[in-house]
Parts: structure tokens; C-alpha cells; sequence
């Protein structure tokens, strides 16, 4: 909105024809520097902002003649400075690939927009220091100004200086909402309410303290460049090492081995299940092209989580909004879009470093998946109606025959690792003749682990089902942890054992099924390889984590 009515008078932005607030050049350890000689503020309603009616209006001919190629969006809510500037950061070093194929003129077609959600949350550092850099005004504090549902604009252009070198100059504008109302409504202030003014021809989603590569973002731009069926494309989301911190290890693995694997066939096949909000982008005219049978967008879908009294099947579904737009992407009536995985493009995020924490996300996570697969059965008509081949359509077809009987062995994973355990351990112990202890031993060792197994899964299932928040009982699952890596040394153990008797055929196939996610690596980058034989050992002996003790409190 603010956007659509800046214009360029005698040296000053101006808004509406009237001067906005200036303020001198001031740079921050000689890192940040307005490229203005001010910035433009203007409150709007999001209200307004959110709503998709054709009739709102905010461009001009200035407007027009400057249209934005792409827009990213920063979505943030109570980060420190230090996470948002390491994302502009990175966002500005990607600008310079831009600025090397196509000249200087690409920063004219160029907007980021940093989205907090709340004007209260937003954390004092980040608030300092964006009115240091002159990106922030006193219209903030202004009583007048803060009306609940009201959103904060501030306009300019921001250059950053790395040493020799200066990037930029950038248009930003800081979007902050009066009040907290989450995520989702974040994204639907920015695609509903800014994108629909400027009209690009991508959006990147990025979230506060996610960093790309210097590259990342241009390459996500190329994709879909090169490929005018690329409705959505993501890169790799990985974390910093941490090999002090088991939890954070075990996630290492899991985002390497997920990528490498998973998101790769899902690409090949042309459906990925899930583009992460975190650092994703899509080609907005494939946003908002309706469907030729119910009217919506893809768009109009994902907002549908921000409905009040959805019930709890809708609830559950909206715990994973960003699946429901993929798919409503990929089933468009009359359209053939395909989602996209560019391995090349590298994101470094955060991620729980506590049990607690990791417990809150993946319960969201996993229930969020559940459910977005039943969305997605539900709505397999409209998918088969869509513009797509029959080949691509069958190829489809068969990622979700898939993808259904991984999330079977996900609900039933408790039972298959108990079930290791019987014919592993259980009879093993009571075999006199492979680990020499006497039958009476063996069967005192074997009942002791077997019940202290179900004590502890009962334990599981009754936390869950009280629903308490996870940092209450924290010192529990701590020793959960503990328990089952303790069990699953044991199991490994036997495993072992068991396998050096084994048939050589077996022993083929055990080494292959393990091996040949480190052969993957090794193809995808000799580095993920090193990453991946490092955090193995550790996902290894908490993967009963993953296994029991995450499926049962989801």
C-alpha cells in the first residue's frame, strides 16, 4: 500500500503528496547505511491489507513502470537483531548475482519486506537497531497510530558495506503489526495485501534467523526461470553442527538424510509434500490463478487455517498449512504446475536444542502431516482433474502410495522396534547355547528388560493423553532418552550378534539398506557425507526417540 503511493519530490520520499519524515544517514559499525535521504511511513489497516477484493487500489504510473520482478518476505516475531541481520545479510549477498546478470537496474525490480508480528513483541535490540540504521521512526510511539489490526510501514532503501565492497542499494519496507496474530496471518497480510499492489512474479518466504547461502535465492530464481511449469521450489534447509548437543546431532542427520533422499525422489516424481515456510519460493501468478471448478486460489486454501470454530479435523489439517498449498498447487483444475527440490540451494536454520522443545515442534509437525495426508485422499479427484499427463498423474499416484504406507510405519513404529526387540533380544537371552548364561539367567535378564519396556511405553501414553506442555515434564523424558539408549545399545548389541551368524544374503541386504544412505551423500556432496557419518552413531542410539517416544506424545 505504502508502496503505491511513494513518489520522489525534491530530494525527500514522498507519500500522498505530502512530505514523510526524514531523518539523516546513520550507519551501524559501518555495516548498515540508509541510501536515502529518509523514509516513508504510512499505518494501513490489515484488515483491509488481508482482504483479496479487486477493488483495493493503491498503484500508480511511478508504480507501474517499476514493477517488482521478486519480493521477499522476512516474517519474524520476537528475534534478536542478531537473527534478523544474519537473514539480510545473506539476502544481500544474494542480490549481488542478481546485480551481475542483469546490471544495476534488477534493484528497481527488488523488494524485501521484513513482516513482525506484533509491535509489543518485537525485541529491543532488533527495534534499536533498525532506527539506528534509519529504517524506524517515532510514529511507532505515536498513541494515535496504535489502533489494534492497524499495520506500521516504514519505506527506503538500505545498502550494506562488507569491507571494501557495498551491496544494495535494497528496497525494504518493515512491515510491523499492531498486534501478535501469528504467522499465517503474517503471510496473508503480505501475499493478499502487499504482493496483490506490487504483483510480482516470484516470492520468496524466509523466516527470521534463517540464513541462505550467498546464492540461494538466486538459484530458487533460476529454477523457476528455466522452468515455466515450476509453480514452488525449495532448497536444502540445513543446521549448524553441534556435536556437543545429541538433540541438535540427531536432527543434523534427519534434515541431510531427508533432503538427500526424500526430497530429491519427490522432486523427480514432481510433487514434494512439503515446501517449508522457513526458505521456499513460488511463482505468485500460481498463487493466485483460481481453480476452474470451485473459484478458489491456492491462496484462498492456505488462509483457511486463520477460520475461527474450524473444528478439530480442520484444526489438525492447518498445523501444516504449508502442505495444504502444495498440494492445492499441484491440483489446480486446468493447470500442470510441479514443485521443485534445487539441491544447490542451501539455507542455514535453527532448531530445538532441548527435548522439550523438540517434543512441541514435532507433535505440531507430525499431526500437521497426518492429517494433511487425509486432505489430500479427500481431495484426489480434484488432483486427477487437474492439467497434468497421465504419466506424471500415475508417478504421483505412486509418491502418495508411499508416502501413506511410511506415515502406516510411522504409527505403528512402537510395535515393529518391540517386536525387534522379541526375536533379537527376547529369545536370544533364553538360547543357553548363544550367550552362555543359564536358562534361569537368561530368563531374568529377558523379563526385566520386557516389562521395564512396557512400563515405560505405558508412561508415554499416559503423558501424551494428559497433555501436559512438555517443559513440565521435562526431567521425565530426559530419562526416557536415557532409558532407551541404554535399551537400544542393548538391541544393537544382539543385533550384532545375531548378524555375525547370519546368512550372507542377510548380511547383503543390511549393509546395503544402511549404506546406501551414505552412498546418496557421497553423490549429493562428499561433504554431506562427512556430516553424515559423524551424526550416525548418535541417531543411531537415539533413534528410539524417533521411533516411540515422538509418535506417542503426537
Amino acid at each position: 500500500g505504502v508502496l503505491g503511493n511513494l513518489s520522489s519530490s525534491g530530494g525527500m520520499l514522498t507519500l500522498g503528496g505530502q512530505s514523510a519524515s526524514t531523518q539523516s544517514v546513520v550507519s551501524v559499525r559501518t555495516l548498515w547505511a540508509l541510501e536515502s535521504d529518509g523514509y516513508a511511513y504510512k499505518k494501513l489497516k490489515a484488515s483491509t491489507l488481508a482482504k483479496s477484493s479487486k477493488k483495493l487500489q493503491y498503484e500508480t504510473p511511478v508504480m507501474k513502470s517499476h514493477k517488482r520482478t521478486t519480493v521477499i518476505v522476512v516474517t519474524m516475531y520476537n528475534e534478536e537483531w542478531s537473527e534478523l541481520e544474519s537473514s539480510l545479510r545473506g539476502i544481500m549477498f544474494n542480490t549481488q548475482r542478481w546485480k551481475k546478470r542483469f546490471g544495476d537496474a534488477i534493484m528497481d525490480k527488488m523488494l524485501c519486506v521484513i513482516m513482525c508480528d506484533g509491535r509489543e513483541k518485537m525485541a529491543s535490540s532488533t527495534r534499536t537497531e533498525l532506527q539506528k540504521i534509519g529504517l524506524l521512526g517515532d510514529e511507532l510511539d505515536d498513541q494515535k497510530n496504535q489502533k489494534p489490526g492497524s499495520v506500521h510501514t516504514f519505506y527506503s532503501r538500505v545498502g550494506y558495506h562488507h569491507g571494501d565492497i557495498s551491496f544494495g542499494p535494497l528496497q525494504v519496507l518493515v512491515a510491523i503489526k499492531e498486534t501478535n496474530s501469528g504467522k499465517l496471518h503474517s503471510h496473508k497480510v503480505f501475499l493478499h495485501g502487499f504482493c496483490k499492489r506490487v504483483d510480482p512474479e516470484y516470492v520468496i518466504l524466509l523466516d527470521c534467523g534463517t540464513v541462505p547461502d550467498r546464492e540461494a535465492l538466486y538459484k530458487l530464481y533460476v529454477a523457476m526461470e528455466r522452468n515455466k511449469k515450476i509453480g514452488g521450489c525449495a532448497g536444502e534447509i540445513t543446521i549448524h553442527p553441534n556435536w556437543c548437543n545429541f538433540i541438535v546431532t540427531t536432527q543434523l542427520w534427519e534434515y541431510k538424510a531427508a533432503h538427500i533422499l526424500d526430497k530429491a525422489t519427490e522432486s523427480v516424481l514432481g510433487f514434494i509434500s512439503v515446501l517449508p515456510g522457513a526458505f521456499s519460493a513460488y511463482r505468485y501468478d500460481a498463487l493466485t490463478e483460481t481453480d476452474s471448478g470451485s473459484g478458489e486460489s491456492p491462496l484462498d486454501k492456505y488462509f483457511d487455517g486463520l477460520q475461527k470454530n474450524v473444528g478439530p479435523f480442520r484444526s489438525n489439517i492447518y498445523l501444516a498449512e504449508d502442505r495444504i498449498l502444495c498440494f492445492e498447487l499441484l491440483a489446480r483444475r486446468g493447470t500442470c504446475y510441479l514443485l521443485e527440490y534445487v539441491p544447490g540451494a542451501v539455507a542455514v536454520t535453527d532448531v530445538p536444542t532441548t527435548i522439550d522443545a523438540e517434543l512441541k515442534q514435532r507433535k505440531r509437525w507430525l499431526n500437521g502431516a497426518l492429517f494433511a495426508l487425509f486432505y489430500v485422499y479427500i481431495h484426489m479427484r480434484q488432483f486427477y482433474e487437474s492439467g497434468l499427463g497421465v504419466g506424471r498423474k500415475l508417478l504421483i499416484s505412486l509418491e502418495l502410495m508411499l508416502l501413506s504406507v511410511l506415515t502406516l510405519l510411522n504409527l505403528v513404529g512402537p510395535c515393529i522396534y518391540y517386536l525387534l526387540f522379541k526375536f533379537l533380544v527376547f529369545d536370544t537371552l533364553r538360547d543357553e547355547d548363544k550367550v552362555g548364561l543359564s536358562p534361569k539367567v537368561g530368563n531374568t535378564f529377558a523379563s526385566i528388560l520386557n516389562y521395564s519396556f512396557i512400563f515405560v511405553i505405558l508412561i508415554q501414553i499416559v503423558f501424551g493423553l494428559g497433555n501436559s506442555q512438555p517443559t513440565k515434564v521435562k526431567i521425565y523424558y530426559i530419562g526416557t532418552v536415557l532409558y532407551f539408549a541404554f535399551f537400544q545399545l542393548v538391541v544393537l548389541t544382539f543385533t550384532f550378534v545375531f548378524m555375525v551368524s547370519a546368512p550372507f544374503q542377510l548380511q547383503l541386504y543390511a549393509a546395503g539398506s544402511i549404506g546406501l544412505y551414505f552412498i546418496a551423500a557421497f553423490i549429493h556432496s562428499p561433504g554431506d557425507l562427512l556430516i553424515l557419518l559423524g551424526s550416525f552413531p548418535v541417531y543411531l542410539l537415539l533413534s528410539p526417540l524417533y521411533v516411540i517416544v515422538l509418535p506417542i506424545r503426537a
